[in-house]
């Protein structure tokens, strides 16, 4: 249970680390991309809520827009998580 939150703890500091160009250059795994060779509204997310860990607010909303609600909602559930394994 220690190394579940602490993993919890420092999942967005392990995420500050990870770099957005070098996930750019993935290739993506979105089906409806893969499909129809256009971006979802989901596409892109991923790089947005890692810019917006490293501070880099311009480049997240480039990326995808709905980082402005999702990067939020994120946070909101990792204090909701943390908050119930420090209860336990």
């Amino acid at each position: 249970m220690q190394i579940k939150k602490i993993g919890i703890l420092l999942l967005p500091f392990f995420l500050y680390f990870v770099p957005a160009e070098w996930l750019a250059k993935q290739h993506s795994v979105c089906l409806f991309y893969n499909l129809f060779g256009w971006e979802c509204y989901g596409c892109g997310m991923a790089r947005a809520v890692l810019s917006v860990i490293q501070l880099e607010f311009i480049r997240a909303y480039s990326y995808n827009k709905l980082v402005v609600v999702v990067f939020p909602a994120l946070v909101y559930v990792w204090i909701v998580l943390w908050r119930q394994i420090m209860k336990r």
